[in-house]
């Protein structure tokens, strides 16, 4: 006998994991701890590798833990989600400049303060940075978006991103070549922004 037939506990997150994000917030956004489990089983490393390159190894995991329990209360409340990667990448983002700008206010630094200066002018940089590559990531046709943020800020392989879409390596690729460029010509152009 299947051992997930014996095991019918096993067999639901089995069920739920091969769920789309789409399904999976419809899911959560009724009460479904399940569903969000799932959500977090697939989003959490990623959303980790994000927010290491924002608040570094020692806050990440408190960043992401905060980021996670922000979308669980959205979702709770009825917020709308049209694209859960993306939309947790955003949540996870804030919650790690919420850590950084709580370190800066908390920093008591001696030689009167310079470093804090610095360190908050680096956050503010890195921020206005983060919005103006999310300002030209949601310019890009939806497939090209959905490939350009699976790579960059989840870290998945090109196969896995293929699975996901239903595309060839080749496809993806392409669909990756394209948004690149697009960002490049963008970021040249100075039309990213307001």
């Amino acid at each position: 006998m299947n051992p997930l037939l014996r095991h019918p506990a096993r067999l639901a997150r089995s069920v739920l994991r091969s769920q789309t994000d789409e399904r999976l917030t419809e899911l959560a956004s009724t009460g479904s701890d399940a569903a969000f489990e799932a959500i977090v089983d697939r989003y959490r490393a990623p959303l980790l590798r994000h927010c290491r390159r924002v608040v570094g190894h020692g806050d990440a995991d408190e960043a992401v833990q905060d980021a996670l329990i922000n979308a669980h209360h959205a979702l709770a409340r009825g917020d709308r989600v049209r694209h859960l990667g993306p939309w947790l990448h955003a949540i996870a983002r804030n919650a790690s400049l919420t850590i950084v700008r709580a370190r800066a206010a908390r920093s008591e630094l001696p030689h009167g303060g310079g470093e804090l200066h610095e360190l908050q002018d680096h956050a503010v940089d890195h921020c206005d940075q983060l919005k103006d590559a999310l300002e030209v990531v949601k310019s890009l046709p939806l497939r090209q978006r959905d490939a350009i943020v699976m790579r960059e800020l989840e870290g998945l392989s090109y196969e896995e991103i293929g699975a996901r879409l239903g595309a060839t390596n080749g496809a993806v690729r392409q669909l990756l070549g394209r948004a690149r460029r697009t960002m490049r010509v963008v970021k040249r152009s100075g039309l990213a922004g307001p």
